[in-house]
């Protein structure tokens, strides 16, 4: 799975979020213990590279406010090694390329995301473990009273609120590269459910509204239409792609409705639509618009 280091800034497309709850991260394993992060880097060892994990770095993270690459963008970046440690300070991580870690923003995100730094936020990582060079040492694990050192390929960061809702979110072209893995997408077949990536006018759009759409709940709920489906006499393979109209403002799912497919089962076609149309999606930012998104959907029969 290719990765280019050259990370300027933990890029989604030049686009920040609205909120979006911490639900829709369904892909990573979040450690919440320094035992978790200790187990996370013997698996390293033993040569699994490939797992997402997630952990809450201490708080509150202190950000600083940085010019961007383009005119008008502002960085809100987390410097400082105090600021990428977890569990009290007992666990340091490093960016294994150095890279800087942070929130881009642009015209009035800039205010928001000021407004939220001034009250407190705290950041969760998202991070792999000898992704890019599974044969350097991904840790430097040392008793529970010193500080384990942990290289991270860094996967994704949000910013998080203290209700817990994130408040801006930035991915990697590594979780790209994860999420696009042809052995990913066949274990996702495997399970009865592959959901493409949406896309607006053939272009596909950021990581996080593909995430949106393949949360646990959406999967178990496009499983039970098929099963649904089936027990009515619909066919064992199943393919429909629903079209969306949203409001690219807020995320807004305004109408839904499978477009083409070959669901002869009228219910289960509308259980898709009610099924997918649970995502939350974040907004996209940039120019007020109701844009057409498109998703399409493979179903088969469990086996």
């Amino acid at each position: 799975m290719p990765h280019s280091p050259k990370t300027v800034a933990l890029a989604l497309a030049g686009a920040l979020l609205g909120v979006l709850p911490l639900a829709a991260s369904a892909q990573d394993r979040q450690l919440e213990a320094l035992t978790a992060i200790h187990g996370a880097c013997a698996s390293a060892e033993a040569g699994h590279n490939d797992v997402l994990y997630s952990v809450m770095l201490d708080g509150p993270t202190q950000l600083e406010v940085i010019e961007g690459d383009e005119e008008g963008e502002v960085v809100f970046a987390v410097t400082g090694v105090r600021n990428l440690r977890a569990f009290g300070g007992r666990v340091q991580f490093v960016p294994s390329h150095l890279e800087r870690v942070g929130f881009i923003a642009g015209g009035e995100r800039v205010q928001a995301l000021e407004v939220a730094r001034a009250r407190g936020v705290r950041v969760r990582l998202g991070f792999f473990l000898g992704f890019d060079e599974p044969e350097r040492r991904a840790c430097l694990v040392r008793p529970p009273q010193s500080v384990t050192a942990v290289r991270a390929d860094i996967a994704f960061v949000e910013m998080v609120a203290a209700d817990g809702s994130v408040l801006a979110r930035e991915d990697t072209d590594r979780l790209r590269a994860w999420n696009d893995d042809p052995a990913r997408q066949r274990q996702d077949a495997a399970a009865g459910v592959v959901v493409g990536p949406p896309t607006v006018a053939n272009i596909t759009l950021p990581e996080p509204w593909t995430r949106a759409f393949r949360t646990a709940g959406i999967t178990r709920a496009l499983l039970a239409c098929h099963a649904a489906g089936g027990d009515r006499g619909a066919s064992d393979e199943a393919m429909a792609q629903v079209r969306m109209r949203v409001d690219a403002r807020t995320g807004r799912i305004d109408d839904a409705v499978v477009e083409v497919g070959n669901v002869a089962d009228e219910a289960e076609n509308t259980c898709i639509v009610a099924a997918l149309r649970q995502a939350t999606l974040p907004a996209l930012g940039g120019e007020a618009r109701i844009v057409e998104v498109r998703i399409p959907v493979r179903l088969h029969a469990a086996r």
